[in-house]
This record gives C-alpha cells, structure tokens and sequence, in this order.
C-alpha cells in the first residue's frame, strides 16, 4: 500500500527583533544585513560563527567590537567625576602617577574600592584621547 505523505512545509527562517536606532549607528554586520546579506554570508566574510553574527546585529556589535567586554567598568559610575577633577589637576602637576593618587584618594572617600592602577590606565586613556582631540 502506497502512502503519499504530504511534503514538510518551507522552513521559516528564524527571525529576531533587531534594535530601533539610527542608520548612522548601525554596526557594520547591520548594515551589511540591511543590504541584504544572510547571517552565513556575513559570517564567512568576517570569518566567524553565524550565530555570532546574530548575536552581534540584536547587540549592535561589529566586527570591531569581537572580544571585547562589554559589562560595566567598576570606575564608570566615577567616570564623570574624575572628568571634572583632571583641569584642576593637570594645571597644578603634569605627573600622572601623582593625578591618579590624588583622584584615587577622593575616589576612596566616596566607596571606591578598586587600586589607583585603574584610575590611572582610565586618566592615561582620557587624557591621551584629549590630546587627539586637539
């Protein structure tokens, strides 16, 4: 007895929700996206998983930001303050070491509990960004 069994509807593609923000703010997987491009297109040529390219569209991560973490600093919630005291500072002394000893001290007063280590790569980075900037 033949049975012709119905065939198995098309897969759908799984879909996702990608976030609302401004084409000028699109990672490059976005973009590439938006042209287009499949997820398994995308990830061979940026030589990854294509699982993580769709983690990277639903996050706005690119290929630049691979590897990178992306939870928060324990010195972001003090980012602004030490903003404020480095033009105070740097008039006062060019040493680095001696910038990030005296922020570290305020930062210790106020529950800082991290070393002045941290404080010093973020003034170093912030400082040199300025320069940049210039």
């Amino acid at each position: 007895m033949n049975r012709i069994l119905p065939l198995p509807e098309k897969r759908q593609s799984h879909k996702f929700i990608l976030p609302d923000i401004p084409r000028q703010e699109w990672c490059d997987y976005r973009r590439e996206y938006e042209a287009g491009l499949s997820l398994r297109a995308i990830a061979e040529r940026h030589f990854v998983d294509p699982r993580t390219v769709r983690s990277g569209l639903i996050h706005n991560i690119g290929s630049d930001g691979l590897g990178r973490r992306h939870a928060p600093r324990k010195l972001s919630i003090y980012e602004n303050q030490i903003r404020a005291m480095l033009p105070a500072l740097s008039e006062k002394t060019d040493s680095l070491i001696e910038i990030s000893r005296q922020i570290t001290s305020y930062l210790k007063e106020i529950g800082y509990t991290r070393s002045e280590r941290t404080v010093r790569n973020f003034v170093s980075s912030d400082l040199s960004a300025k320069e940049n900037l210039k």
